[in-house]
């Protein structure tokens, strides 16, 4: 593999800086999203415990996502944070993926390359 045959790769590492970029926003998102879900929920954690003793994270979400234990805006708030957590979540994971992959396919390159150089 020559010089220009390895240039023709670059492309792949400039869309994985591209893509390290967006893994890090949506992570940024999630972490916000995922904060102030878990502020909401720390308020009303009293309120929930006199529900249930023990409840579990997921458990108290779903809680206060029932009609009537929080008023209407609040429990939109904590459907919107919750929304935002889990496409942002699922987005980073994807791109952590997607990265991996990309990755793979640069480091098989500099095998061949490394193969090529060694072979003559």
């Amino acid at each position: 593999m020559d010089f220009m045959e390895a240039k023709a790769h670059m492309p792949i590492i400039n869309n994985r800086v591209e893509l390290a970029k967006s893994y890090r926003d949506a992570r940024k998102k999630a972490s916000e999203a995922k904060y102030n879900l878990e502020v909401i929920l720390a308020a009303n954690l009293s309120r929930i415990r006199d529900m249930k003793s023990n409840v579990g994270y997921d458990m108290a979400i779903l809680m206060m996502l029932e009609p009537g234990f929080l008023s209407d805006d609040i429990r939109s708030a904590v459907l919107a944070h919750y929304r935002d957590m889990s496409k942002y979540t699922s987005e980073y994971k994807g791109l952590e993926r997607l990265m991996s992959a990309l990755e793979s396919k640069v480091t098989f390159v500099q095998s061949l390359m490394r193969y090529e150089r060694d072979s003559t």
